[in-house]
Order: C-alpha cells, then structure tokens, then sequence
C-alpha cells in the first residue's frame, strides 16, 4: 500500500500543501492498476506497489495527461489475469 509519505519521497516533495491531491492520486493509480490486473487473487507485490506509484507520480506531476506512464504495465503484467 502506498502512502502519501512515499509518494512524497518519490518526487521530492517536502511540503504538505497537495496531501489531499497526492492522497487523491494514489487512490485513482491504485484503481487503474486493480483493475487493470483484474485479478483478485494475486498478491501484492514490489513490482504492484511500484506501478501505483509511478502512476500516481505521474498523474500530479502531468496534470494535464492521463497516459500511463512507461514502465507501468511491464510492472503490471505478470500479475495480470488473462480472460479470453
């Protein structure tokens, strides 16, 4: 689970004006990634937690796009639940 301490420490940042909005952007990289795993059964990971926090850097740091960022679901695909 990410924190917004973590975040903060992932990008620098020594201040707590944008708590709510990192709070709120770890929460919205923590959805995308669930579902984009769709898996329930597999375990959180080092390579999950760091998927959510590249997404959620990168959601405050690029407010203005909501690409995933590289790297994010190379992290995400071993975890990932294939249905076809």
């Amino acid at each position: 689970m990410i924190t917004v301490a973590d975040l903060k420490a992932h990008l620098n940042l020594d201040h707590a004006e944008d708590d709510d909005l990192l709070t709120k952007k770890i929460a919205a990289a923590q959805a995308w990634t669930y579902a984009y795993v769709a898996n329930p059964d597999a375990p959180l990971s080092p390579a999950y937690d760091e998927a959510v926090l590249r997404f959620a850097a990168s959601l405050y740091e690029n407010r203005e796009d909501g690409d995933v960022p590289l790297g994010v679901l190379e992290l995400l695909q071993p975890l990932r639940s294939w249905c076809f």
